[in-house]
């Protein structure tokens, strides 16, 4: 009589335990701080961008300086390059800092982003790292008629034709330039005051699939919205701020970014200041009665990335990093994960085993490409499906095969747990002749696919 350890290559459906469910949700680290900084040691990401399976990152600070690097590899080994060095930075803007904030983007082969001290928009390649000035800090005070210009953090590219759109402290208005002969107003300080009776823009800037501009507005420290400038020319508010302190149950609260995914959906960073933040979400369609929570203030804490969210991205999930300093990198919010399981062992022969632990590989895949792989130890429990045939006996995880039967089948399930994910699979059991000195287990024919 042969007794065999039940230790298989399979693959299960994962589930959440707790919930019963398909799906499971994480927050991962996309980036650590120590690839996106290259262990030169900078002390804060001050902007990031993702682009397919690169990401772009623009860090100051700390004993190292400015930088911007590229990270290229998302979901698999990441590899990074410095595309701009602190000299370099430094030898064309005569600047030592560089802050990027909400807006640092990506058009076409370009980095592209301002800031509150730059005073003109700049253009990094992204593939050679070469630095130039996109559009001067003359050509915009020419166009605008002013001796001067300051641009506050929130801005954005407008992603229809690379244009930056801006708010100019001086002015007290929202500026869109597309080149040095195309630069104009779009939103004056007289339709913003006449409208809300102040003229601020306290946090990010986005526009939906139709060129709605949304940004977040109002009178700082006291009543700040979500405001939307449509197409037609029309100056509102999207979500009040009883809308959003309703939902958050708090009071003064800060929207700091704002960000229209390829899910449909905005998204907003909340908090009282700080970049502690909650992040919730709302349809451009409906954005009052569609207002909803993704992720909590206790969540966040909780989670690998902390609760500091500065600017907002996508990549195959909600993407953010943190202006938290070192260690804080990019991190990326992944829903509606369907997990396979791969658990993997050598068969063997054995006198006697209880629940032996095995080395598992799970992989993760969500409708817009996630894939990330992870390995945990576990163990699976065995049970039998239907009477045995005579000779055959399941004994926790020991088969015992009494008289060598050919070809005969037999249906296994095998439970698993993985944190708070688990699984059951079935499987198909071929008990086939014994070669010389050996004793085999096939898993063929075969799986059925159950959730817990």
């Amino acid at each position: 009589m042969k007794r065999i350890l039940l230790v298989c290559i399979c693959l299960m459906t994962l589930g959440s335990a707790s919930a019963h469910a398909a799906t499971t949700n994480l927050i991962i680290e996309l980036v650590p701080f120590a690839v996106a900084d290259g262990a030169r040691e900078s002390l804060n990401i001050y902007g990031q961008v993702s682009e397919g399976t690169t990401s772009y990152c623009q860090l100051s600070g700390g004993g190292y300086g400015v930088q911007i690097t590229r990270v290229d590899g998302l979901g698999g080994p990441l590899v990074e390059t410095q595309l701009v060095a602190p000299s370099n930075w430094l030898a064309v803007s005569g600047k030592t800092f560089l802050t990027g904030y909400y807006g640092f983007d990506v058009w076409g082969d370009y980095l592209q982003f301002c800031g509150a001290t730059l005073r003109q928009i700049w253009r990094v390649n992204k593939h050679t790292g070469a630095i130039a000035v996109h559009i001067s800090q003359e050509a915009i005070t020419n166009a605008l008629g002013s001796t001067d210009v300051q641009m506050s953090s929130p801005y954005m590219t407008d992603h229809r034709d690379g244009a930056v759109l801006f708010r100019d402290s001086k002015t007290q208005s929202i500026i869109r330039a597309l080149d040095s002969s195309n630069i104009a107003f779009y939103v004056t300080a007289s339709q913003l005051s006449n409208t809300f009776g102040n003229t601020a823009v306290t946090g990010g800037m986005t526009m939906d699939g139709d060129g709605n501009l949304y940004f977040c507005g109002g009178t700082l420290g006291t009543n700040r919205a979500v405001i939307v400038y449509t197409t037609n020319n029309t100056l509102s508010v999207a979500v009040p701020t009883a809308a959003i302190t309703n939902l958050l149950n708090i009071g003064g609260i800060n929207p700091q970014e704002i960000f229209c995914a390829p899910d449909g959906w905005i998204y907003l960073a909340v908090g009282l200041g700080g970049n502690i933040n909650n992040i919730v979400r709302f349809a451009p369609t409906n954005p009052i009665d569609s207002l909803q929570m993704v992720l909590t203030l206790t969540q966040l804490y909780a989670s690998v990335s902390g609760p500091q969210v500065a600017s907002l991205d996508w990549h195959q999930g909600l993407t953010w990093h943190t202006h938290e300093a070192r260690p804080k990198g990019v991190y990326s919010y992944l829903t509606d994960l369907a997990a396979l399981l791969a658990i993997t062992g050598a068969a063997e022969i054995v006198e006697y085993t209880t629940n032996a632990p095995y080395t598992c590989a799970v992989r993760l895949t969500n409708a817009w490409g996630a894939a990330l792989a992870y390995d945990r130890t576990s163990t699976a429990t065995w049970s039998m499906v239907g009477a045995a045939p005579e000779g055959v006996v399941l004994e926790g995880n020991l088969l015992t095969v009494g008289a060598l039967i050919s070809n005969t089948v037999v249906t296994l399930q095998a439970a698993s747990e993985f944190g708070d994910l688990a699984a059951t699979g079935t499987y198909a059991v071929v008990l086939t002749p014994e070669p010389t000195g050996m004793t085999l287990l096939a898993l063929v024919c075969w799986r059925a696919r159950k959730r817990l």
